[in-house]
């Protein structure tokens, strides 16, 4: 019988050395592979979030199963917050005539989000602390961007961001 098993942590060295065979120059040349899924080491040059709603809760009503009207109560994911930035292989990906804009699905985005509409909502403030965390964090950051395409559309998104801080052995981007 298999169990799980808790591992020491691990270095951000060692986090690298696993990603690297796996880190595609450009978000061209995933598409090019035909690939749906990707990491790439981003250029982030800048970020924007879009704020749709403060409220943490969907209040609207629904019918429940024994025809009662209840709150829905579904946690609201309020803001749309995108990254632009160039790839590594820049003269061959489409970035080079301008940069990549991209949606931005990570957990950790919308957790942040509803972590600072809880303490405030003023919207300059909120564009501030998720600016200061999203963009000035990362940018001093080792900084990888798992994409993923839309099953329908095809087009790409960030849907994990991962940030090693410690010094690495080999040069990034």
């Amino acid at each position: 019988m298999q169990s799980v098993k808790s591992l020491d942590r691990i270095s951000d060295q060692e986090v690298y050395n696993t990603i690297r065979p796996l880190i595609a120059p450009s978000v061209k040349s995933l598409d090019d592979a035909g690939a749906s899924l990707g990491i790439t080491e981003p250029k982030i040059l800048d970020y924007k979030i879009d704020i749709l709603d403060t409220d943490l809760v969907d209040d609207q009503l629904q019918l429940t199963v024994d025809g009662y009207l209840a709150p829905k109560g579904k946690v609201k994911l309020g803001q749309e917050s995108k990254y632009f930035f160039e790839c590594e292989d820049k003269p061959h990906c489409w970035c080079a005539n301008q940069p990549h804009q991209m949606i931005i699905l990570d957990w950790e985005v919308n957790e942040l989000y509803r972590h600072v509409i809880s303490k405030t909502q003023d919207y300059s403030e909120i564009r501030a602390k998720m600016r200061e965390r999203m963009f000035k964090f990362m940018k001093v950051r080792n900084t990888f961007f798992m994409l993923g395409t839309h099953h329908r559309w095809k087009n790409w998104m960030v849907i994990a961001i991962l940030y090693l801080s410690g010094k690495l052995s080999e040069p990034l981007f």
